[in-house]
């Protein structure tokens, strides 16, 4: 009989797909794939939530010209849309279902790692608000070449430096502290909170070179475009 835990990965994996991009839904069918490879229903729910970085992979347009700007601005500010959209509504979820668990939790130490992983959703949830994008670009009033560098600046910064650490630092220690918790209620069975640490680490490390890919893709398109101003100046 399938858990809980293992029908909330394949919701979670069957949404990715069902949301991700035409240039990435090949991945994403993959990945949901190898769920079922997973023995481990945590370690399961871990990939699960992994693969939604699928979903912040940009689909990139190189312009060749200033003509090309409002097309691209167009696609950007649908990108940044369902990046806000999509992230938002998995911390609420997450939020939510943490909250439901924390009045079955004994263990003092599984009840501050839940209450620091909510604090931690609501962190990410206001990043992803503030960087929504300000960036309104339509057919009957199309982005300027400057409002566009604009707005990849600002969504590049999204994905390094202080933006990027922050996340790292809030997440980290509340889901440690939760698994640490789990091994301590139950000794005897402390295999599945140490997978659920190490598949969680191993998620947190991958996700800091693809946030820095993120953000050299997004200054190369504003190199591209201060490059393709100095040409048409």
């Amino acid at each position: 009989m399938m858990t809980p835990l293992r029908r909330l990965a394949l919701k979670i994996a069957s949404g990715v797909v069902r949301v991700a991009s035409p240039g990435a839904k090949e991945w994403a069918k993959a990945t949901s794939r190898e769920i079922g490879f997973i023995e481990s229903d945590w370690a399961a729910l871990g990939w699960a939530l992994g693969s939604l970085r699928i979903l912040f992979r940009p689909s990139e347009m190189r312009i060749a010209s200033l003509a090309d700007v409002p097309l691209s601005a167009s696609q950007f500010v649908r990108e940044i849309r369902k990046r806000t959209i999509v992230g938002s509504a998995v911390c609420v979820i997450e939020t939510i279902w943490i909250g439901s668990t924390i009045h079955a939790l004994r263990n003092p130490t599984q009840r501050l790692g839940c209450c620091l992983l909510i604090a931690a959703m609501l962190f990410l949830t206001v990043q992803l608000l503030a960087r929504r994008g300000t960036l309104r670009s339509t057919c009957t009033s199309p982005a300027s070449p400057t409002a566009y560098r604009l707005e990849l600046k600002r969504q590049r910064d999204f994905h390094c430096g202080g933006w990027l650490w922050s996340r790292a630092i809030v997440m980290v220690p509340g889901f440690l502290l939760f698994c640490l918790g789990g091994a301590i209620a139950h000794p005897a069975n402390s295999r599945p909170p140490a997978t659920m640490a190490v598949v969680f680490l191993v998620i947190c490390v991958l996700a800091i070179p693809n946030n820095l890919r993120v953000a050299h893709r997004y200054q190369r398109r504003i190199d591209d475009l201060d490059a393709i101003e100095r040409n048409e100046a």
